[in-house]
C-alpha cells in the first residue's frame, strides 16, 4: 500500500501532509478533460442503469447532439476574416495582380494598407 502511495505521491496525484509520526495522504483533485459524446453517455447510463455499456453507447446516439466546432460552421455562417476580407478586396480591384507582382509583393504590399486601417 505504501509503494501504490509512493507513486501517486511522485506523479502529482496525491499529497502527504501531517507531522513526523503521522502522515495522511490527501487526493489531490485533478482537472480533466470532459469529452462532451462521454459526458452524454454517462448521463445516459446514469438514468438507465440496466442497460449495458454497450447498449448505453448505441442508444445515446440517438439523442446526442454534436457541438458546433469552427470545422462544422457553414462558410456563410461564420464570421468573417478581416485580414481575408482585405485581401479579397485587392483581388477584386487588381483583377491582373497576378500579372503585375509575385505574391510575396503582393502580402507586402496588403500588410501595409492593413496597419494603416487597423491603426
Amino acid at each position: 500500500m505504501e509503494h501504490i502511495r509512493r507513486t501517486l505521491f511522485e506523479k502529482g496525484i496525491m499529497s502527504q501532509t501531517g507531522t513526523d509520526n503521522t502522515t495522511e495522504s490527501v487526493l489531490i483533485e485533478q482537472k480533466t478533460y470532459q469529452n462532451p459524446w462521454l459526458e452524454h453517455v454517462r448521463k445516459f447510463r446514469s438514468q438507465n442503469p440496466d442497460k449495458s455499456y454497450k447498449d448505453a453507447l448505441m442508444e445515446s446516439r440517438k439523442t446526442y447532439t454534436p457541438q458546433k466546432s469552427k470545422e462544422n460552421i457553414p462558410p456563410g455562417e461564420r464570421k468573417p476574416n478581416p485580414w481575408m476580407e482585405h485581401i479579397n478586396k485587392f483581388k477584386a480591384e487588381n483583377p491582373d495582380w497576378k500579372d503585375n507582382y509575385s505574391y510575396k509583393q503582393v502580402l507586402q504590399k496588403l500588410k501595409e494598407t492593413y496597419k494603416t486601417q487597423s491603426a
